[in-house]
């Protein structure tokens, strides 16, 4: 091993890359046009020659290369179902998948009608048949009105999306309401993705932008596939790398088994997204970390809780403990998912991440003994730029200080991540709305925002929260603690929620690295979901670089990819526990994408940006009417 003694290593730990993070997204548009189609909207013109103008300016706005496809449904026959039963399997493919030409695109949506039938659940089983069975696949569903063939098309969403977690619907309202906006959102929910209501041309035009966008980065639960086992004998072996596993709506343990280097703090993540149920649902996970001889190491409970919005429930434990085995043997993670009515099926990430021991620990800076989670709010800096909020701490875009403009729609978490080194602090303010005027909400709706910094291992820090309602206006203000090495002496043990003990989750702010900042936006009134709430952030990174470790090993370089559940798992390289020193930018997915979004101009927005941020306005005189193809 190579000694590094005496010398100071700038290691920054942050989330290791997606194990198939390089596979392009392949991306199918699946736009209706059936009769109702040809309706008027309130920014003039049809909603026809919106979608297509849409189309248009989505493929201006892709990189050359992308991979895309479109595919419509209604477009040929124009009797109704019952004179023509064909007429509920009218769609076509009118753009195969394949590397973005814009001529072709061009001329593909320029070659259908709007005429006919709304055969929604027909069109998504095709649909996944274009998009083949392997690869990271989004469909963006695009609709006006409800299913007409074959009545609630969502479960057939939900046995399509069962296919392969690397598929994801979303869906985007056109001027809906009532059974049809319904529909349409439970497709996306059913497929791990988001729906977004549009009542503009402009909006619309955002909104596929931006939703095609997302698909160039990985999705919010990436990793290598793992089944975890019901008893620690044959569970899989995981090294240094994310992994992902699914467990049912019925809970119960699983198991895994981590290697390590003698002497290696091993930190073992999980966290997983809590899709809406429409009724409370806690999800309580309980995380077990011993050695393989049975000494215990650490444990931590976490809960969350949502009924109207997809919220991130997180927990870490670490080997470091006064049993001398947690030093040096392999180790077993045991997971238990404990919840209640209403849960559901749920992907989960599991996280190793490893850090060699440390020989000046005794000469660097004491942990904190206390931490004040808020304080004075950040002034905003001029530029404001535009940024897309990623769905998960994988896709979250790299922030430095300075402020920024997002617009979440209620219903969604999104995420942004800042680098910290040891002796800094992370402090940020959310102002929302910050423009009144793209914000629609009556004097008798209410809308709750939170603003949550997490630490490296994903465990929250802090959650402060205000209620929206007509036209106010909340400014949240959040602090991280100063990140000191010697703060995971900070006993953590027990249920870490940002409700408990602030000085206990502080106990996770011990490495250098990428902090995250989260915004979530919960629907408290009904109707409001998919409404589109802007948003400033203002960012600033307190302190200076100080208190750094010296490391008396480098770590061991980690395995090849490798997508097999047998024994051994490995997962791509992380910038975090294999290597010492910190990532470049472009070492991450979304790195790029701030500077990316700051060179262009307002009509093309952030072209590598994520799939998440969706800024589409929302006129006050909503139509209450629920249109049938």
């Amino acid at each position: 091993m190579l000694v590094l003694a005496g010398t100071v290593v700038s290691t920054a730990f942050s989330a290791p890359l997606p194990a198939r993070a390089e596979d392009p997204a392949k991306v199918l548009l699946v736009l209706d046009v059936s009769g109702s189609m040809n309706e008027k909207i309130s920014s003039g013109g049809t909603k026809f020659a919106a979608a297509k103008r849409a189309l248009k300016q989505v493929a201006d706005a892709l990189p050359a290369g992308t991979e895309v496809g479109l595919r419509v449904y209604g477009s040929e026959i124009s009797e109704p179902k019952a004179e023509n039963p064909a007429a509920c399997r009218d769609t076509k493919l009118v753009l195969p998948i394949g590397p973005l030409n814009r001529d072709k695109m061009y001329r593909a949506v320029d070659s259908f009608r709007a005429v006919g039938e709304t055969p929604i659940a027909y069109s998504l089983g095709k649909a996944v048949d274009d998009l083949g069975d392997s690869g990271r696949r989004v469909l963006v569903l695009i609709s006006d009105g409800e299913e007409s063939c074959a009545g609630d098309p969502c479960p057939v969403a939900r046995k399509l999306a069962d296919k392969g977690v690397d598929l994801q619907f979303n869906a985007v309202g056109l001027d809906v309401s009532g059974k049809a906006r319904k529909q349409l959102k439970c497709i996306a929910e059913a497929g791990n993705g988001s729906y977004y209501d549009a009542d503009e041309s402009d909006g619309l035009s955002e909104a596929l932008r931006k939703i095609t966008q997302r698909a160039l980065r990985p999705f919010a639960i990436t990793g290598t596939k793992v089944t975890g086992t019901e008893s620690p004998d044959g569970a899989p072996e995981l090294t240094v790398g994310q992994f992902q596993d699914r467990f049912e709506a019925d809970g119960g343990t699983r198991y895994y088994r981590i290697s390590r280097q003698p002497g290696e703090n091993v930190t073992a993540t999980v966290n997983s997204l809590v899709p809406p149920s429409g009724t409370y649902n806690a999800d309580d996970w309980l995380l077990t970390l011993t050695t393989e001889s049975g000494a215990a190491c650490d444990d931590v409970h976490t809960l969350s809780e949502t009924a109207d919005a997809t919220v991130v429930v997180s927990g870490a434990v670490v080997s470091g403990s006064a049993a001398a085995e947690c030093a040096t043997e392999p180790l077993v993670l045991a997971v238990e998912r404990r919840n209640y009515k209403g849960a559901k099926s749920a992907p989960v990430e599991i996280v190793i991440t490893g850090e060699p021991e440390i020989t000046n620990l005794a000469s660097l800076p004491g942990p904190v003994t206390s931490y004040k989670e808020t304080g004075a709010a950040v002034p905003s800096k001029k530029p404001v730029r535009r940024i897309i909020g990623g769905s998960s701490f994988t896709n979250a875009p790299l922030i430095t200080a300075g402020s920024f403009s997002d617009a979440p729609a209620v219903g969604e978490s999104v995420f942004y991540r800042v680098r910290l080194g040891t002796g800094q602090r992370l402090r940020t303010s959310v102002t929302a709305p910050s423009n009144r005027d793209s914000w629609d909400l009556s004097n008798t709706e209410t809308v709750t925002v939170a603003a949550l910094i997490y630490a490296p291992s994903r465990v929250p820090q802090t959650r402060q929260s205000g209620v929206l309602q007509g036209n106010g206006r909340e400014k949240l203000t959040v602090y991280s603690p100063e990140v000191r090495v010697r703060n995971r002496e900070i006993t953590h043990g027990g249920l870490v929620t940002t409700e408990g003990d602030a000085l206990a989750r502080a106990s996770y702010a011990s490495v250098a690295g990428d902090y995250y900042v989260s915004v979530q936006v919960r629907q408290t009134t009904p109707d409001t979901s998919g409404r589109v709430l802007p948003i400033r952030l203002d960012v600033d990174v307190e302190g200076a670089v100080e208190g750094q470790p010296v490391y008396a090993t480098a770590p061991s370089p980690t395995p090849s990819p490798s997508a097999s559940t047998g024994s051994t798992a490995t997962a791509s390289p992380s910038p975090s526990a294999g290597t010492v020193s910190p990532p470049a930018d472009g070492d991450r997915p979304g790195a790029g994408a701030l500077a990316a979004a700051a060179g262009v101009g307002a009509a093309v927005v952030a072209l590598l940006g994520l799939v998440v941020g969706l800024a589409i306005r929302r006129n006050r005189s909503r139509s209450a009417a629920n249109r049938n193809g």
